[in-house]
């Protein structure tokens, strides 16, 4: 049976809960922040003073999910969706402590962490798909209206990994997808791939 595999999304707003969530600005201390997308490997790189601010467009919001938003599309995780993810083990992913910083500058007490996954994967039926080539990078997909899928390509035991042509992407296997939604993890969200639009 082939697996199903879900987009790692986020969710800034539960309206079933009426609780709207911090998002999350630019990386600072880090000048390299295209790679926080590409599937490189960032341990021993990424400086221990690198640091995400609270976005100030959003002032109003403090408080911080399990999951957080952040304009580079990173995953920013809590202390409790970390230690869920390593003990899933799975394969080829960093765990990168962040700190993160409230409207004032102040970083918050509660531990946060990039998690950084590494496997870039050739999974894109770019014959099925609708797809618009970036016209200065050749082998990056602008825009993917509809996402297809070849699941000859994915390895069985990769739990997620990243496209390949669009790294930024983050592709959950459908059982992990279904453990997570169950644990009570805030600010999850998971985009079925056939409705995901890049």
């Amino acid at each position: 049976m082939t697996a199903t595999y879900f987009a790692w999304s986020v969710l800034v707003h539960d309206e079933q809960a009426q609780i709207s969530y911090a998002s999350l600005d630019h990386i600072g201390n880090y000048d390299k922040a295209y790679r926080l997308y590409k599937g490189d490997p960032l341990r021993g790189e990424l400086p221990p003073d690198a640091f995400f601010p609270m976005d100030p467009a959003h002032p109003k919001e403090i408080r911080l999910a399990d999951n957080v938003a952040n304009l580079h599309n990173s995953l920013v995780v809590s202390d409790r969706l970390k230690a869920f993810m390593e003990a899933q083990e799975p394969p080829d992913v960093e765990y990168l402590p962040i700190t993160i910083r409230d409207h004032k500058g102040r970083a918050v007490e509660d531990g946060y962490h990039l998690i950084n996954p590494l496997r870039v994967v050739d999974a894109i039926d770019q014959e099925a798909s609708e797809i618009v080539w970036n016209r200065i990078n050749k082998n990056r997909i602008s825009v993917c209206k509809r996402l297809v899928l070849n699941y000859d390509a994915i390895d069985e035991h990769l739990l997620l990994f990243r496209l390949r042509h669009r790294p930024d992407a983050v592709l959950v296997r459908g059982d992990l997808v279904e453990q997570l939604t169950t644990e009570g993890f805030t600010g999850l969200l998971f985009v079925p791939v056939q409705e995901l639009k890049l």
